[in-house]
């Protein structure tokens, strides 16, 4: 490894860290550092803009319309600013800590910090995103023939609810709902016939209108759900990725910027004071 002498703004050597004037790799210390540093301006943003944003939830609320759009960009931006600050302040950080490092190192510091503040972020929001994959994949499913609890969806309820009044089940109407829905999609439409006029002591004639009129609105209601759910998936999976990219493009800017900070200017007076007896 190349021996470099680093010379501050005083005009005197700067002994990195470990002592012998040499540029190290990735300090894991300056890292870690950093990355609670990003983590503590993470928090304290948030909590800034829960304060801030209380007031504009409650006039959203009472007014709606333009006021609750307003305050959903307004939450938009505020969460793509408690990300980018917070990785850029962490990933300085961890650049000035580190010692004297060439700014590339200082970069892939930041990048690391990076990866470390979303990998703990993204780790408390990961079950609602299995929750919205789960439910995508159970949409789709459904109209494939593999289904499950289908009577919870409440455009399913409310057309179950339509086609079984005035008809005196001998099972609560969510098990019947049920059974019904889940042998329509599944293509089954003589067992939803046969399954319905039991339940209901109908005959199949009667049970079998109601299904052939039932059918296609329980399959568009199923449809429409799947593709409400694969924009808010779509959505999600973008406004991600732009976080991640912004959230790289601070980190880098923040580890470059702490390591060409520390090329100039030691970390502290303490520092400067140090080596200049260690030089005397």
């Amino acid at each position: 490894m190349e021996t470099v002498t680093v010379k501050n703004a005083s005009g005197s050597g700067y002994i990195n860290g470990n002592g012998n004037g040499r540029f190290d790799t990735i300090s894991w210390k300056a890292i870690f550092a950093g990355f609670f540093v990003s983590l503590l301006t993470y928090f304290a943003l948030m909590a800034l803009g829960i304060a801030l944003g209380s007031s504009s939830l409650e006039s959203a609320a009472q007014s709606g319309g333009g006021s609750a759009r307003g305050f959903g960009i307004g939450a938009g931006i505020w969460m793509i600013i408690s990300i980018f600050i917070p990785i850029f302040v962490g990933s300085f950080a961890a650049s000035r800590v580190g010692g004297s490092v060439p700014i590339r190192i200082g970069r892939v510091q930041g990048l690391v910090v990076t990866a470390l503040f979303f990998a703990f972020t993204l780790s408390q929001v990961g079950s609602a995103i299995g929750v919205l994959g789960s439910g995508i994949g159970s949409a789709v499913g459904s109209l494939g023939g593999a289904t499950s609890d289908i009577s919870s969806n409440q455009q399913v309820q409310d057309l179950m609810d339509q086609a079984f009044k005035n008809l005196d089940l001998r099972s609560p109407p969510e098990q019947v709902a049920q059974g019904v829905a889940t042998r329509l999609v599944q293509g089954d439409a003589e067992g939803a016939k046969n399954y319905l006029a039991s339940q209901a002591g109908i005959t199949p004639q009667e049970a079998d209108a109601r299904i052939q009129e039932l059918k296609p609105k329980v399959e568009a209601a199923l449809r429409d759900a799947g593709a409400t759910a694969a924009r808010v998936a779509k959505t999600v999976g973008w406004a991600l990725f732009v976080a991640i990219v912004l959230g790289s493009i601070a980190g880098s800017i923040g580890g470059s910027l702490g390591a060409a900070v520390n090329l100039s200017k030691p970390v502290s007076r303490a520092d400067e004071r140090a080596e200049k007896r260690r030089a005397a």
